[in-house]
């Protein structure tokens, strides 16, 4: 069986934890990366204490004999690889690049991409898209503009194909940049167009790439090993970021660059001609979340401050991890545009244990100046006291960038409207093993969560490790 295990929001939504769970219940040995690239924060902790945010490995890595894949769909960063595997080595995990297997054709995330992201994002100033920083979008672009002199896993073990290919990524970013910082006065932004600008930097990185080849015992491969995997046994697919944030379908342009829903899952699945069963398990919180810039919302100053997140926080670039209520609009619109799922997977039900009361939105208020541009883009209605009601997000033809945008501008003059209220059970579930031991509160929330998405919730999580996991 294959479990593709996505998010249906704007990523963090648990597919750490679930992974970490499903390989154990399952007993998968192979965790297949299907989209996205180097900038996963997929938390995995342990009943012993230790922690681990997956970036580059599955979240299976802590358990002995489990693979992690690199699918054609994923970026890598070579060199960011390589500082995370020391970082496991720390917590025990020694074997970690022995049980790495990366597709031949991967695009690599090259440091000059990295810097270039960072810049754009500097020069958008206060209109930043809220990006991980990491070059991923920048060098998801670079594979549809640059062709065959864009850079893939395979360049870095042919000396010549990889000094001219980073020398030709370099080249372009320096002249993109000279073009966007002109007229610029940031100290930030010079700094990082001085690096570009230096030829020691360049040789630095085509020394830091030989290096990787060396002493990397990382495996390059090919889609033949995937199809052997999916003859022989369980593998779970875990997916990277949220369906809010998909290229196609998210609310441009606070997007991310690669695909997230399961399209890319099922590509693979086709190209394997795999004819066993696939089930699509989607994350989500039961509460709404997001780490970026973009609109949302049910955020809510209060709640941030009263339930923090654990592991996400402040970064330089995403800033601020942001937290509302429940948003019954975009858990719905989620679902239609992705296809759907088999069952969800309700991670952080403990989180709310401290509160009295909690909320779902069932509808927004539009406070713009011009509701005709609602039309197309939202189910709407005039309320008998004037106010204009939102009760439903409409898919949208991924290629109308403008009507994209115009939804996210929309979104921003939109405030919640109604909520359904619930009482908070304000005891600790951590202990509890079974959906009957949790307290009737709990139970009669995620129902109607259920009630709402309209797909079975299999797993429940009431805290940070696997133990914590209730399986339906």
């Amino acid at each position: 069986m294959i479990l593709i295990v996505g998010d249906a929001g704007l990523g963090d939504g648990g597919k750490g934890t679930s992974v970490d769970n499903l390989v154990r219940v399952t007993g998968a040995r192979t965790v297949v990366r299907y989209n996205g690239g180097s900038q996963p924060a997929h938390n995995v902790v342990l009943p012993d204490g230790r922690h681990h945010t997956c970036a580059q490995f599955g979240s299976g890595i802590f358990i002995p004999g489990t693979e992690t894949i690199h699918s054609q769909y994923v970026l890598i960063n070579p060199l960011a690889l390589l500082e995370e595997n020391e970082v496991l080595k720390i917590k025990g995990v020694t074997d970690a690049l022995d049980r790495l297997k990366i597709h031949r054709d991967c695009l690599v995330i090259t440091p000059f991409q990295v810097i270039m992201n960072r810049i754009r994002e500097l020069v958008r100033a206060n209109k930043c898209h809220g990006s991980c920083g990491k070059g991923v979008g920048e060098t998801a672009a670079d594979g549809k503009i640059m062709g065959k002199m864009a850079l893939r896993m395979n360049d870095l073990y042919d000396q010549d194909a990889l000094y001219e290919k980073l020398r030709y990524i370099r080249l372009t970013k320096l002249d993109t940049a000279e073009q966007l910082i002109s007229g610029q006065d940031n100290d930030e932004i010079r700094h990082y167009y001085d690096l570009l600008a230096n030829y020691g930097y360049f040789q630095w990185v085509v020394e830091a790439y030989t290096k990787f080849v060396e002493t990397s015992r990382a495996a390059v491969v090919d889609t033949g090993y995937l199809k052997e995997k999916l003859a022989g046994g369980d593998v779970i697919f875990e997916g990277a970021q949220g369906v809010l944030l998909d290229p196609v379908y998210g609310f441009y342009p606070y997007i991310t660059k690669t695909r997230t829903t399961a399209e890319n899952a099922f590509r693979l699945i086709r190209e394997c001609d795999y004819q066993g069963e696939v089930k699509i398990l989607s994350a989500m919180r039961p509460y709404a979340t997001r780490h970026g810039a973009g609109p949302f919302v049910t955020e809510d100053s209060w709640l941030t401050k009263t339930i923090p997140d654990r592991h996400n926080i402040f970064k330089e670039w995403q800033r601020g991890f942001r937290i509302g209520w429940f948003d019954s609009l975009t858990a719905r619109y989620a679902m239609e545009v992705s296809g759907g799922a088999d069952e969800i997977i309700l991670t952080n039900l403990d989180r709310l244990s401290v509160l009295k009361k909690i909320y779902i939105c069932i509808s927004y208020e539009y406070t713009g100046i011009n509701p005709g541009h609602l039309d197309g883009l939202f189910e709407w209605e005039r309320t008998g006291d004037g106010k204009t009601r939102i009760t439903g997000i409409k898919k949208i033809d991924g290629a109308d960038i403008g009507k994209r945008e115009e939804a996210s501008r929309i979104m921003f003059d939109c405030q919640p409207l109604e909520f359904m209220e619930f009482p908070g059970w304000q005891k600790d579930i951590s202990a509890i093993k079974s959906f009957d031991g949790l307290p009737p509160e709990a139970r009669e929330y995620v129902h109607f969560i259920e009630e709402i998405v309209g797909i079975p919730i299999s797993m429940i999580s009431v805290g940070p490790t696997w133990t914590h996991k209730i399986n339906l």
